[in-house]
C-alpha cells in the first residue's frame, strides 16, 4: 500500500509539469473518527475531532485535477463498557496524525467535484482518556483510502470525505507460547474517518 502511495505522489509531481493552472489553499474542519475491523468490538463509538491543513490543486484538463494535502488530523475513537458493578465505563483513544493524501478530482458539473486517492498518515501521538501515553501499540504509519466530493463556489469550497483505513494501527504482539515458540499474533484494526471541511483558495 505504500508502494501505491509513493507512485500516486510521482503521478502528482510529473502532473505538474502539466498543470494548466495552479492553485494554493487551506482547509479545517470536523472529524467523525472510528475504528473498524475483525478486532474492534461492538461497543466501539465515534470520537469528535478536529483537522487543519493546506493543499495545492494542480488542474491537469477543464475536468481533472490533481490535488496534494498535508494534514494535522484528531483521529481516534471511544467505547463504553461494564464493570462488575454493572456500571458503564467510557474510554477513548486518541490518535494524532499528520495526514499525506494526493487526490484525483473530477469536475462532474460547475463546482461540484468527486475526488479519491491514496492517503499516507503518520503518527504523532496515541493517548488515552488519562493521558497515559500509548504510542508503544500503534503502527507509527497508516495507509487509508479517501473518497468524497465537495463544491465550490468563488474561493470557498465545502467538502466531505471517507478516509477508509487499508492497514491496522495496533502493532503485532510477539510472545512465546508453550512449546518456547515465537508466535506473532496480529490485528486487525483500522482507522475509519468521516470529514466535513470547509477551505478557502488564494
Amino acid at each position: 500500500m505504500k508502494k501505491l502511495f509513493l507512485i500516486a505522489s510521482v503521478v502528482a509531481m510529473t502532473c505538474t509539469g502539466f498543470a494548466q493552472e495552479m492553485t494554493f489553499g487551506a482547509k479545517a474542519g470536523l472529524n467523525l473518527a472510528n475504528v473498524s475491523g475483525d478486532d474492534v468490538g461492538d461497543d466501539a463509538e465515534m470520537l469528535i475531532g478536529a483537522f487543519v491543513g493546506g493543499y495545492a490543486n494542480f488542474a491537469i484538463t477543464e475536468k481533472i485535477s490533481i490535488q496534494p494535502e498535508l494534514v494535522f488530523s484528531m483521529q481516534g475513537n471511544k467505547d463504553t463498557s461494564t464493570d462488575e458493578d454493572d456500571n458503564e465505563v467510557e474510554t477513548e483513544t486518541k490518535m494524532n496524525y499528520i495526514n499525506i493524501p494526493v487526490m484525483a478530482g473530477y469536475q462532474v458539473m460547475e463546482g461540484l467535484n468527486l475526488h479519491t486517492g491514496p492517503q499516507l498518515g503518520i503518527l504523532l501521538s496515541a493517548e488515552d482518556e488519562d493521558g497515559n501515553d500509548m504510542k508503544d501499540f500503534a503502527k507509527s504509519t497508516d495507509v487509508a483510502w479517501a473518497i468524497g466530493g465537495s463544491y465550490k463556489m468563488d474561493n470557498l469550497s465545502f467538502d466531505i470525505r471517507y478516509n477508509m483505513g487499508l492497514t491496522s494501527i495496533r502493532e503485532d504482539d510477539e510472545y512465546e507460547n508453550e512449546l518456547e515458540e515465537m508466535v506473532t499474533e496480529e490485528y486487525d484494526i483500522k482507522n475509519s474517518v468521516i470529514q466535513f471541511s470547509v477551505g478557502y483558495s488564494f
